[in-house]
């Protein structure tokens, strides 16, 4: 699964945002590659307390998490390392210690933030084809089509950006369900 932000021009256009910081949290898998409920939830309490920390002092920006294959990797642009491991540190200070580790590289162009920006795209784009294909279907063709078309779409969801994105996508497949059982009446 990933996860992007699109509200980080100002960072990006801030050449002293240049350094990117990879935090990597390795788990024990489930067959498709997720965390246990257990691992998640302390994930998303971590995450939460790593968005307030540095909301509070912007020294960093998250630009994406991917979550999958046994591993989840939040990914940063700072200006400063040695900031970035301080308030990292206070954002920690709650928890146990974690099994993540920490890797740093230059990258002032930003090209892992552009990476995934561009594959995001990519998945939105394929997921609006599925739709389009799932609006088209005749009553007959459903029955055939409609259960790898909501798999596909399935995949594709996980890349949708936020609740707005998601909650669009569910309006409009409910609006498809209910135009087509009333064809079917």
């Amino acid at each position: 699964m990933v996860t992007g932000r699109r509200d980080i021009e100002k960072f990006k256009n801030n050449p002293k945002f240049n350094i990117r910081i990879e935090v990597t949290w390795k788990y024990n898998s489930d067959k498709s590659g997720m965390p246990d409920f257990e691992t998640s939830s302390l994930m998303e309490e971590v995450q939460a307390s790593i968005e307030n920390t540095f909301k509070k002092d912007p020294i960093a920006i998250l630009t994406g998490i991917y979550t999958g294959d046994g591993e989840r990797n939040w990914i940063f642009y700072t200006l400063s390392t040695n900031i970035f491991g301080k308030k990292f540190n206070e954002a920690l200070q709650s928890f146990e210690l974690l099994p993540i580790t920490i890797y740093a590289e230059n990258d002032p162009e930003w090209n892992e933030y552009q990476e995934m920006k561009g594959t995001l795209e990519k998945e939105i784009k394929k997921l609006q084809t599925e739709i389009k294909k799932l609006e088209k279907l005749t009553p007959k063709e459903e029955k055939f089509d409609k259960s790898s078309i909501k798999r596909n779409i399935k995949e594709h969801w996980q890349y949708l950006t936020n609740t707005e994105k998601r909650e669009f996508l569910t309006n409009f497949v409910e609006k498809i369900i209910i135009v087509n059982k009333d064809r079917d009446k």
